[in-house]
């Protein structure tokens, strides 16, 4: 597929195995719902694309877990919850 192709050539190898990911769902949906016939990434598998992974080592550091809680509390993507509490209580 030219879009993991392209992903790759840049190095960007984390950032192909999510796309892939991601075109499987999107591409399986198509298919349970007979929208499209084939799905291109049936085959396909992280080894061929991106491969295995490796683990990252960085850390958030305190700043950048207030700006986070800041940022998640404000977006409204979700509501109010357990999990605003948490991070409520764990950044004050």
């Amino acid at each position: 597929m030219n879009v993991l192709d392209n992903i790759l050539a840049r190095g960007a190898r984390r950032l192909a195995n999510r796309t892939l990911s991601e075109l499987r769902q999107m591409f399986g949906f198509g298919y349970a719902r007979d929208i499209i016939r084939n799905d291109p990434t049936h085959r396909l598998k992280k080894a061929d694309i991106g491969g295995k992974e490796t683990e990252r080592d960085r850390v958030l550091d305190e700043n950048e877990i207030r700006e986070l809680a800041r940022k998640v509390s404000a977006s409204k993507l979700y509501p109010p919850s357990e999990s605003d509490f948490a991070w409520r209580y764990v950044v004050h």
